[in-house]
């Protein structure tokens, strides 16, 4: 149940800090959650981009969209 209460917590950058330096850590830089997210969806939708054959989709009628 915490780890549920807890969800989005650490994307709140004064929260994530309020909590380590609780727990007595000292931050050395800022952490950007949002741009943390932002780097890894790319990565998954460049990993999809090469892995997936987009003929192949389109012709099974899978409607593609060009971003």
């Amino acid at each position: 149940m915490l780890g549920c209460y807890l969800h989005g917590l650490f994307d709140q950058p004064a929260a994530l800090q309020a909590l380590l330096a609780w727990a007595g850590c000292t931050v050395e830089a800022k952490y950007d959650a949002r741009s943390q997210l932002d780097a890894e969806l790319d990565r998954l939708a460049n990993a999809l981009d090469t892995a997936l054959d987009w003929d192949k989709a389109a012709a099974a009628g899978l409607a593609i969209e060009s971003a």
